[in-house]
C-alpha cells in the first residue's frame, strides 16, 4: 500500500523517527508516497516504504522562521532527498541540470502546497540552490547504501 498525494489532497507522510546522535534528524517512511510532480514534469514519482530522510536541513536558530517539518515542507522535502540521493535524471541531463531539476521540484512543491508563502518558499529555494550542491556531490552514484532496493519510479 501506499499513500497517493494529488494537487488537491493534503500531503501527509507516515515516518517514524530512526534518529540518533551522529544523525538527529533522520526518519524512515512508513508508508511508500506517490505523488505527482508539478507542471511541466506532469509524472507520478513512487517513494517506497523503508526510504530515508531528514525532511529540511535547517540550522536551528532558523527554524522558527523556516520549520524543517509541516506538510508542504515535509513533502517537498522527501521528493527533493530522494531525487538527490539517487541523482534523478543525471544520466540525461548531466548533473548540474538534473541537481537544478531536483531544486525547481522542491519550489514547486512548496508553492503548490503553501502558495501563501512565496517569500519564504523562495528562501528555501535559495538554500538548496547555494548549500546543496555539497549534497548532490556526496553522491557519486545513486545511493545504493540507503536505498539498495528503491529504484526510481515514475508512473
Amino acid at each position: 500500500m501506499f499513500e497517493k498525494i494529488a494537487t488537491d489532497e493534503a500531503p501527509v507522510i507516515s515516518a517514524e523517527y530512526i534518529g540518533n546522535r551522529k544523525q538527529p534528524y533522520l526518519w524512515k517512511l512508513t508508508r511508500s508516497i506517490r505523488i505527482l510532480l508539478p507542471a511541466p514534469w506532469n509524472r507520478w514519482l513512487r517513494i517506497p516504504k523503508g526510504y530515508t530522510t531528514n525532511f529540511a536541513s535547517v540550522p536551528g536558530i532558523a527554524q522558527p522562521i523556516i520549520p524543517t517539518q509541516g506538510p508542504a515542507t515535509s513533502i517537498a522535502a522527501t521528493v527533493h532527498d530522494w531525487l538527490y540521493d539517487n541523482q534523478d535524471m543525471a544520466d540525461t541531463l548531466g548533473h548540474k541540470a538534473a541537481r537544478k531539476r531536483a531544486d525547481d521540484i522542491f519550489l514547486a512543491l512548496l508553492d503548490r502546497y503553501e502558495p501563501d508563502r512565496k517569500f519564504r518558499n523562495r528562501i528555501m529555494y535559495r538554500a538548496v540552490r547555494w548549500f546543496g550542491k555539497r549534497q548532490w556531490d556526496l553522491v557519486e552514484a545513486p545511493n545504493l547504501d540507503r536505498n539498495q532496493d528503491n529504484p526510481i519510479t515514475y508512473e
